[in-house]
């Protein structure tokens, strides 16, 4: 499958999961509205209506703190607690515009997330992908 600590992805195969993909929307702009999914706090599923205020490109390190890198992010209006990084970002339309990864220090009700454009390479390599990899050492 796929591992990418540049922007904390992974790309899993499921055996025996017939639920069907979700379609990646890489065209989202500022003002479109969503729904962050996600269980927080190892709980029930939580959904929170969101909204782009921001697209910028961060950069900083690696989840390993190796290599600096850049992403596409979006700045968003809904705010993710502890254990909803890697949540979707669904629109109103059922397709997946970004995955949230953290929350805004500087706001209660904001969060960002890598867009689908960042994400879709990966995904699309996921799809044929047929060797396990590594994920490297864990840190908490």
């Amino acid at each position: 499958m796929i591992f990418d600590p540049e922007r904390d992805l992974a790309v899993l195969r499921v055996p025996g999961l017939t639920a069907p993909a979700l379609r990646l929307q890489e065209n989202a702009r500022v003002g479109d509205v969503g729904v962050i999914l996600g269980y927080p706090r190892n709980g029930g599923l939580r959904e929170i209506p969101a909204r782009i205020q921001q697209v910028s490109i961060a950069k900083g390190p690696d989840i390993y703190g190796r290599h600096m890198a850049s992403r596409q992010v979006f700045a968003l209006y809904g705010g993710i607690t502890r254990g909803m990084s890697g949540g979707p970002l669904v629109t109103t339309a059922g397709t997946v515009s970004a995955m949230v990864f953290a929350t805004d220090l500087g706001s209660a009700q904001g969060s960002f997330a890598l867009t689908a454009r960042e994400l879709s390479s990966q995904a699309r390599a996921g799809t044929t992908a047929v060797t396990a990899v590594s994920t490297g050492p864990c840190s908490d």
